[in-house]
């Protein structure tokens, strides 16, 4: 998951992990330049379209996060590139 992936650094590190053969999910707030990445890249990554500083885009990261997990047995890595944002994780039910 890169935080501010569709741009810049973090569209680089996007890159970078595509390139290693990793499925990425990618947060940026510009639709415009998510869909472009979207063209670009294909079915290696999963574009959310949402300010990270907005908290219910928080809470749908921290979910989706929760899910992938769920899922797959783990997240990988996870990239926040973006400017002013702090993440509360959601923690599963014990």
């Amino acid at each position: 998951m890169v935080v501010g992936g569709t741009d810049g650094l973090g569209r680089s590190a996007v890159l970078a992990c595509v390139r290693e053969g990793a499925r990425v999910v990618v947060v940026g707030r510009d639709p415009t330049k998510a869909s472009a990445l979207e063209t670009e890249l294909g079915s290696s990554i999963r574009v959310v379209v949402g300010d990270a500083t907005d908290p219910a885009t928080k809470g749908m990261l921290g979910r989706l996060a929760l899910n992938l997990v769920a899922s797959s047995g783990v997240l990988r890595f996870f990239a926040h590139v973006a400017t002013s944002y702090t993440m509360a994780m959601a923690r599963p039910p014990s």
